[in-house]
């Protein structure tokens, strides 16, 4: 037995174990598949029968959202249930998704480029419909469509062994991400969001974690930002503002609502 022999046999040890390192981290990603398809599947039969019995149905569902920059879109009715899916045999992404509409809309204007700028995307950002222009003195002026499109988006995710739920507009604007593992998606959990779809009294957030959205966290800031300016305005400090016109609700104790709803 010479050197070269030596190391054929280490060699064939190591591709030895590799092949065994590859086909456990393969067995365990098929178990895991094995343990998202189904509930996938569930997801997608249980949307679509509610799509389908809800469009039937049509019931009376309204809501309203409040729209920073401009104010209150009020008595929009839930309308158009969707479930869409790339590929309904091999299920690793799905969407349902309804409209809240009413007719008409409303014009405003937000004086300043910069904050012109900042409602163009916001509203970009949560799929509003709108046009909009820059008046001569670089003020925008927008017409805002009584419109807000709500998704509940599903996505597998093998590599952490959970589905990825992406909820957007549901009860106010922005969007939550919640990861689910496969158990937590049990018929109870299926039945609350239905409630929640038709905003009956539900427990979706207590079953989901009660995770916080990225808009409500966004307004947290806002908010805790605000409070920081007029702590130092009243200290002596001074700062100047864009002032914003047009149809505008000014919200007060947003923390404080947010812990009483909590």
């Amino acid at each position: 037995m010479g050197v070269l022999d030596d190391l054929k046999r280490e060699a064939a040890s190591v591709r030895a174990l590799e092949e065994k390192s590859r086909l456990s981290e393969q067995a365990q990603l098929e178990a895991v598949l094995n343990k998202l398809a189904p509930k996938m599947r569930e997801l997608y039969d249980f949307f679509k029968a509610l799509a389908e019995t809800l469009n039937v149905v049509r019931p009376d569902v309204w809501a309203n959202y409040q729209v920073d920059g401009f104010g209150a879109l009020q008595g929009l009715h839930q309308e158009d249930y969707r479930l869409t899916a790339p590929d309904n045999r091999a299920l690793t992404q799905l969407t349902f998704r309804y409209n809240c509409v009413s007719e008409g809309g409303a014009k405003f204007r937000i004086r300043g480029k910069q904050a012109a700028e900042r409602q163009r995307q916001y509203m970009w950002e949560h799929n509003l419909r709108f046009t909009g222009k820059t008046l001569a003195d670089d003020s925008g002026e927008f017409f805002l469509e009584s419109f807000v499109p709500v998704t509940f988006e599903f996505q597998s995710e093998p590599e952490r062994g959970a589905i990825l739920l992406r909820l957007r507009n549901l009860n106010e604007l922005g969007m939550s991400r919640i990861f689910y593992d496969p158990d937590q998606l049990t018929p109870e959990l299926l039945d609350e969001m239905g409630k929640a779809v038709l905003r009956q009294p539900n427990r979706f957030d207590e079953l989901s974690g009660n995770k916080l959205s990225d808009e409500m966290r966004k307004r947290l800031r806002q908010q805790l930002a605000h409070d920081g300016y007029k702590k130092r305005a009243e200290n002596g400090g001074s700062d100047s503002s864009d002032i914003q016109d047009g149809t505008v609700a000014k919200k007060k104790g947003l923390l404080g609502g947010f812990l009483r709803r909590g």
